[in-house]
């Protein structure tokens, strides 16, 4: 037992991943501390940068400023726009109109069971 030496304390100093883009750009989105229902977004926003410091940002959320760790944030840069503006939809493409002619469509009076009679079973030949 006399002959262990203690270990020199480890530095735990260590470069820690920030974003490039969130020293230039202007809003953020914040990583909600909440269980997400499925399809939902972990990040709100985006929210506007009001100042930043090294570790924490300064946001304005919701009429009021909060400090967010450089942790929570993520930066909201704007993706590249279209090459050319989308027009208006052509009247053959309106989803009012169906493309089934009337004559094909089953009306079921209201109140009954809308379900239709099975289909025989397809026969193979030999």
């Amino acid at each position: 037992m006399r002959t262990l030496s203690l270990a020199p304390p480890r530095s735990y100093i260590s470069s820690s991943y920030i974003e490039k883009d969130l020293v230039t750009c202007s809003h953020v989105y914040l990583l909600c501390d909440r269980v997400h229902r499925p399809l939902e977004l972990p990040y709100d926003g985006p929210f506007r940068i009001i100042a930043h410091g090294t570790q924490t940002f300064r946001i304005h959320r919701r009429s009021c400023e909060e400090v967010v760790s450089v942790d929570r944030i993520k930066a909201a840069v704007p993706g590249p726009l279209p090459e050319k503006p989308c027009g208006p939809l052509h009247p053959a493409a309106s989803p009012h109109r169906s493309s089934i002619p009337m004559s094909c469509m089953i009306r079921f009076p209201p109140g009954r069971n809308n379900q239709l009679p099975p289909h025989p079973a397809p026969t193979l030949h030999p």
